[in-house]
């Protein structure tokens, strides 16, 4: 005869892959450039990515300062939203892990080109960042979301220990 105690599964929970979120933030950073690069030209990219460093400095046209303060941002910012993403959709797969994403994407679009530019007006005005504001950067928003989640949920170690 078993008794209650026999059958006690201690309860476990999902730690989330740091690591994991780390290398899709920047492969994600990195193939969603090359996909808006298929949309606009790269001088206007890196000088909008650019923009919030560089600020009354910027230049129009390419610029190595902006290459560089561009792609440093992008990456870095890449990664804390791969790092948000895993922690929010970690406990699913790899369909919720795309289609979470690529949601997540959308909601970056709406905040990055309508809350931003009220926070850092150099946004709205030297970065000409109305030339973005079209359904093109929307979906390379959506398309780095999903490629996130799903490298993410790709390259997770599922790990998990007593709650």
């Amino acid at each position: 005869m078993t008794t209650q105690q026999d059958n006690f599964q201690p309860r476990m929970r999902q730690l989330v892959d740091w690591e994991a979120a780390a290398w899709a933030g920047l492969a994600a950073s990195i193939l969603s450039f090359l996909f808006a690069m298929l949309f606009f030209d790269a001088a206007d990219l890196l000088n909008v990515l650019a923009a919030p460093i560089l600020g009354d400095r910027m230049t129009t046209g390419f610029s190595v300062e902006a290459l560089f303060a561009g792609l440093a941002l992008h990456v870095l910012l890449s990664i804390l939203f791969a790092f948000l993403l895993a922690f929010i959709l970690h406990r699913w797969g790899l369909i919720v892990g795309i289609i979470g994403g690529g949601l997540m994407g959308l909601a970056l679009y709406g905040f990055n080109f309508y809350a931003m530019p009220s926070v850092l007006p150099m946004l709205g005005e030297s970065a000409d960042l109305w030339i973005f504001q079209d359904s093109m950067m929307g979906a390379a928003h959506i398309f780095f979301g999903a490629v996130t989640g799903g490298i993410y949920e790709w390259m997770e170690v599922e790990e998990y220990v007593p709650a």
